[in-house]
């Protein structure tokens, strides 16, 4: 517990005229709101230095990692490294006709609407047993960390989920958001 703030909680309820003797009640709330306080500075500090890569620890890094698609190096330095190049090649901006054509080799009559960060993909038919493979390579082409999407229509139809031969290991390697998985 810090005790400056406790020191300090002490001062303002001695000033209000209530005791803080040892063994009150008010002195034993005074102990659990300044050790609240200090709960809560240590994980706003813990959350500031994971905000930036070179500052990051595990947690941090873990999250980094997670964004990016990518698995933890030997090390941290390592880790750090591989997130700052990965962020680093192929940055900019895509090509709205390789964008057009990868949602076009989904299926026929597939289509989208944007509006701001959101991206409605309008569903057509689906062609071919390799949809949740493809859908998953578009998604991580073409979908940033920040933008939700979302699949208009009904279940994609993979026949039975026993035909479609994803076991759950399987689905999960694809990185499908829960919205897109609960379409299936």
């Amino acid at each position: 517990m810090n005790n400056e703030i406790f020191n300090r909680l002490l001062g303002l309820m001695e000033k209000l005229g209530l005791s803080v003797k040892n063994g009150t009640f008010n002195r034993a709330e005074c102990a659990a709101y300044a050790r609240a306080v200090c709960i809560a500075c240590d994980e706003m500090e813990n959350t500031i230095k994971n905000l930036f890569i070179d500052s990051a620890e595990t947690q941090g890094l873990a999250l980094f990692l997670s964004l990016i698609g990518r698995s933890p190096a030997e090390t941290e330095e390592k880790s750090k490294q591989l997130v700052i190049e990965s962020c680093s090649e192929d940055f900019g901006t895509r090509n709205l006709g390789d964008f057009e054509n990868a949602l076009a080799d989904l299926g026929n009559g597939f289509g989208y609407e944007g509006h701001g960060c959101n991206l409605m993909i309008k569903r057509g038919e689906v062609s071919g047993t390799d949809f949740a493979e493809k859908l998953s390579e578009f998604l991580s082409d073409y979908a940033p960390g920040f933008c939700r999407i979302k699949i208009d229509g009904t279940s994609t139809d993979l026949g039975t989920k026993d035909e479609a031969n994803l076991r759950w290991f399987e689905i999960d390697a694809l990185n499908f958001p829960f919205s897109i998985i609960d379409n299936f």
